[in-house]
């Protein structure tokens, strides 16, 4: 007869085994009959129906295998020592053989409440300010690695009311919170508020908690905030037309927000022109001054401007205050104005001119202040084109030049002559415009002093060979050369010509005394005598 084996049974249930109420218990128990006999695998508890306590078993088979599952979720009510018997059974020709395996769970009823914890300052209240934002975090951990949940709460208000936010991170065990908190402006009768914090974790339907309360107190004292500029000390010297700048910063210690505004002393600011641009930067406020200085008004030169500072916090607002001076100083020089017309006496002498000739002269005006300089020129009761004469200016900053032209003419005269005003003006405050007459005159050619030789020594030394006149008289308009005449003691004309620039040597002459007749076109004439000596 062949022997029969009995079923072999194993499981992976651990040993010892301990599992706390509402903890689930899970193991494979399998089994095999190494004659692939036939068999069963079965489960019951000992001292109690496994299926009263809520535990099941499971089974798959697999050709001559089976492989069993436990579950078990522990009643809360459960606790004690549980044991339940596994047995796998086969019947072979009517001889039934069996294995069993006990397993026994210790249900142990110890579990621990949560712990919270924060990275909130240690010292309560915490103090903060309106508009501040506070932020910390919040650990909810559990030993037993329940579930743990946070909320939060208020003492007489609902932290959503006030905007106060707890977000939330859940992990196995823990749950890590973030309190956040945009400090509102409240009324000055309620500036303590309490928050609690607490951490729940539930193990079979038996919650356990762990509180925190934090109180927070909101201080509305106000600091003023603090105002400075780049300007440097005061009073600035500035003088008219120059622009004056510079920059002011304004904080705010408790960082309210901030206002900046400009008024002047005994003046408006904008009535001088000056401005004040902002700009706004976090919980800085900027601000840029420029002011283009005008002239003075009369009997004030130091001007005050006055820069407040303000901010608006929830309680009394508070101001701060910078003044700068500025001191307008006006130290103008006279300007220069010179030329060669009027070079020397203050009253100078008419300048003549030929007519048909060209005077042309640079008129030049200077200023050591470097103000805005403007050359001008205009006849005195006639208009310069009329008279022949023009002015071309160049007008600058601290220097102004001109050139003044007159083509001398006989077509156009004044009998007195013409005058021509000079002047030069400067943009300044206090201009000091210099003056200067100058008397034009068209000279007659007739008044001009007219000398000629009485004698020459034609011996070809080179010296006084010929008789000619350099210095004869001008053209101009109808007075023109006609020619010369030279006639002997007897009244014979011995030479003539119709060239200004006649050259007589009186070659083949006798020495002696010669007349000479110079005749011009309006019939002018000059007469002479002139000796031939060897």
């Amino acid at each position: 007869m062949v022997p029969n084996s009995a079923p072999v049974l194993s499981t992976t249930a651990p040993a010892p085994l301990r599992a706390q109420p509402g903890e689930l218990i899970t193991f494979d128990v399998n089994v095999r009959d190494p004659n692939r006999d036939a068999f069963t695998l079965s489960m019951h508890g000992q001292g109690f129906q496994a299926s009263a306590v809520g535990a099941a078993l499971s089974q798959t088979r697999t050709g001559h295998e089976v492989r069993g599952s436990f579950r078990w979720r522990i009643p809360c009510s459960a606790v004690g020592s549980y044991t339940f018997a596994f047995v796998g059974a086969d019947a072979p020709c009517d001889r039934p053989q069996a294995d069993s395996i006990l397993v026994t769970i210790e249900v142990e009823n110890h579990n621990a409440p949560p712990v919270l914890t924060t990275t909130a300052d240690s010292n309560r209240p915490l103090v903060v300010q309106p508009g501040q934002v506070l932020q910390f975090a919040l650990l909810g951990t559990d030993a037993d690695q329940d579930t743990v949940s946070l909320a939060m709460q208020g003492q007489g208000f609902r932290p959503q009311d006030v905007g106060a936010q707890l977000s939330q991170n859940r992990a196995a065990g823990e749950n890590r919170g973030t309190f956040r908190w945009v400090v509102p402006c409240p009324s000055a009768s309620n500036l303590l508020y309490e928050f609690t914090f607490t951490a729940a974790s539930t193990a079979c339907d038996r919650a356990q908690t762990a509180s925190l309360t934090i109180p927070i107190r909101i201080d509305l004292s106000n600091k003023p905030p603090e105002i400075t500029a780049n300007a440097g000390t005061t009073p600035l010297r500035a003088q008219p037309g120059e622009l004056v700048s510079f920059d002011l910063r304004a904080t705010d210690p408790n960082n309210d927000l901030l206002s900046l505004s400009m008024a002047g002393i005994g003046f408006t600011a904008t009535s001088v022109a000056a401005e004040l641009t902002q700009t706004t930067t976090g919980n800085v406020q900027q601000g840029h001054f420029t002011w283009r200085v005008p002239c003075p008004q009369e009997g004030k030169s130091l001007y005050e401007f006055e820069f407040t500072a303000k901010d608006a916090p929830c309680g009394e607002p508070k101001t701060s205050i910078l003044r700068v001076a500025i001191q307008i100083v006006n130290p103008n020089s006279a300007p220069q104005l010179t030329s060669s017309l009027f070079a020397g006496s203050t009253t100078p002498l008419p300048l003549q001119q030929l007519p048909g000739s060209v005077l042309e002269a640079k008129i030049e005006g200077t200023d050591v202040d470097k103000n805005a300089l403007v050359l001008t020129a205009r006849g005195v009761g006639f208009e310069l084109a009329a008279a022949g004469m023009s002015f071309e200016p160049h007008n600058g900053q601290g220097r102004a030049t001109g050139i003044f032209r007159w083509n001398a003419s006989c077509t156009v005269t004044a009998p007195h002559g013409y005058e021509v005003l000079f002047e030069l003006q400067e943009t300044t405050c206090n201009p000091q415009p210099q003056r200067r007459t100058v008397r034009f005159e068209v000279q007659n050619p007739e008044a001009i002093a007219f000398t000629p030789p009485n004698i020459f020594t034609p011996n070809n030394d080179g010296l006084n060979d010929a008789f000619e006149l350099p210095d004869l008289p001008p053209d101009y308009c109808t007075q023109r050369f006609a020619g010369i005449k030279v006639f002997n003691r007897w009244g014979k004309q011995v030479y003539n010509s119709t060239q200004r620039d006649f050259r007589w040597d009186g070659s083949g002459l006798p020495g002696g005394v010669y007349f000479y007749l110079i005749e011009y076109s309006n019939q002018r004439q000059y007469k002479g005598y002139i000796t031939i000596a060897y």
